[in-house]
This record gives structure tokens, C-alpha cells and sequence, in this order.
């Protein structure tokens, strides 16, 4: 949605703000919201649908590497094309470089490129690419639970781990000592997780005393892989005592027709104005 004045002035949103509510849900919708939240698909049925959403995902950059489908950026000219590899990895490290040069990390969590210099960084719920590289001069760390299967299913991340730790584990048990973290990060993940509420304490653990927690959240109705429903209430609930503020919320974004997509922050003031 368009920035405010009070967004470009680097102010959040009032904590008085109405909370946005989950869209009603029929019967049916009810039925499935136990099933997705349930111990057993969390299991089983989760990880299996995250795998294989990204295994599309790559036949989708093989087409854009190509030039044969479109697929978020624009295609890649002859001399920005990976070549030295098989087709696979050459598209997707071909992807990556147009994805940190097209910088929608930055875009969607409205912060600068040297924002974190000298800073230890963590990208939770990273999925199976190197986000961090958008961030210049700091030590990058991206944890995911999937992280070791992305690299069974041909996503070439070890070839990045001169730039970025990878770190294999959930959200909820974070192997790293108190306080490691000078920033924690997340995009469109929280959702994803079996259990938010740990998963917020083990945030709060690695994160530094006046470390920077920034995230930016969907509220929906739970899905297959996205089994979380999110809101104002549980956020405030877990994380209100450091001081989260609410910086924008946009309606209908992120793919979820009724759902509304959240940016917090414990630092606004390190926002890049619009």
C-alpha cells in the first residue's frame, strides 16, 4: 500500500491500532484449519507440500533461464547467465544474482543495503536461497529445517557458504548461544512454523539485549504449508515486552485473498524512508 507520511517520517503504527481479524470461515474451511495445525500433519503433510512447492520453483527458473517463461524478474541477457555448471544450477545461481541485484528482500522489509555493516544477521524460515546477500559487510546467517533437503533437490547452496552460514533447523530449537544475534530477520516464514510462540522465545534467546527483531508476517486463514493463524494479539502477546511496533499492514498481499501482511519492528527508525 502506499507509505504515509508518518511511514516516511520512520513513525509505526499507534499500538492502539484496530487488530486486523482472520476472515470468517465456513464449515469446511474449519475442518481443515484443525487438520493443517494438527501434530501429525506437521509431520508428515507440511514438510512434504514445502518440498514440493520448491521443486516447481526450480522448473520455473529453468524456464526463465531459458527465456521460455516469465518468472518474477525480468530474463537474463547471455552475459548475466551462469554457464559453468549443469542447467539446473546455472539457472538458479543465475537467479540468485538477478534476485540480490533486484533486491525484493530490501523492498519488502524497507531497509538498505549497509543497514546491518559489521552485524551478525539472521534470516529464519530462509527457504533455499542465500537472502542475505543483499546485505552488505555483515555475517550472515540463514536457518530453515529444510535447509539440507533444499540441497537433495538441487538447490546449490553449498556453493555459497563463503557468504552465508546455513544453519539446518527449526525455528523452535535454534542451535546457538543466548544473545548471538545482532539482528533476527524473517519474511512471509512465521506462518510457516509448528509452533509460534516458541518459536518467539527462541528469537528473543539469540537476539542481543537491543538487538533489531524485524519481521514481516501474513495473517490468514491456516493452509497446507502456512499452518499458522497469525494476528496482532499473539505478536503483542510474545514479543510486546521488547518494544515491537507495528510499522505498516497491507490487505489481500502475499497471494492470501482476505488475509492482511504485517511489518514489525523493534527498530523503526532504521526503516529506509520511500
Amino acid at each position: 500500500m502506499p507509505r504515509t507520511q508518518a511511514d516516511k517520517d520512520h513513525n509505526p503504527l499507534p499500538k492502539t491500532a484496530s487488530y486486523p481479524r482472520a476472515p470468517s470461515r465456513t464449515v469446511a474451511q474449519a475442518f481443515k484449519s484443525r487438520i493443517f495445525r494438527s501434530a501429525l500433519w506437521n509431520r508428515i503433510g507440511k514438510d512434504r507440500d514445502e518440498l514440493a512447492h520448491w521443486r516447481g520453483v526450480t522448473k520455473n527458473i529453468i524456464g526463465w533461464y531459458e527465456g521460455r517463461a516469465a518468472f518474477r524478474l525480468p530474463f537474463p541477457t547471455s552475459h548475466e547467465k551462469v554457464t559453468r555448471f549443469d542447467l539446473r544450477t546455472n539457472a538458479i545461481m543465475t537467479y540468485i544474482l538477478a534476485e540480490t541485484h533486484h533486491a525484493s528482500y530490501l523492498t519488502d522489509l524497507q531497509l538498505d543495503r549497509g543497514a546491518f555493516r559489521g552485524e551478525r544477521v539472521a534470516d529464519i524460515g530462509s527457504g533455499p536461497f542465500p537472502t542475505l546477500l543483499v546485505f552488505e559487510g555483515c555475517e550472515r546467517y540463514g536457518i530453515d529445517h529444510l535447509m539440507n533437503r533444499y540441497g537433495e533437490i538441487g538447490f546449490p547452496l553449498a556453493r555459497y557458504g563463503a557468504e552465508q552460514h546455513f544453519i539446518n533447523a527449526k525455528s523452535e530449537n535454534i542451535p546457538l548461544e543466548d544473545n548471538f544475534f545482532d539482528v533476527v530477520l524473517s519474511r512471509n516464514a512465521l506462518d510457516h512454523v509448528d509452533d509460534f510462540e516458541t518459536t518467539c522465545c527462541e528469537l528473543r534467546r539469540v537476539l542481543k539485549p537491543e538487538g533489531m527483531l524485524h519481521l514481516l508476517l501474513n495473517y490468514h486463514l491456516p493452509t497446507r504449508s502456512e499452518t499458522q493463524e497469525l494476528s496482532d494479539e499473539r505478536v503483542l502477546d510474545t514479543l510486546g515486552s521488547l518494544d515491537i511496533r507495528k510499522v505498516s499492514e497491507q490487505r489481500n498481499a502475499w497471494g492470501f485473498d482476505g488475509g492482511t501482511t504485517v511489518l514489525w519492528s523493534t527498530h523503526p527508525e532504521r526503516i529506509v524512508a520511500g
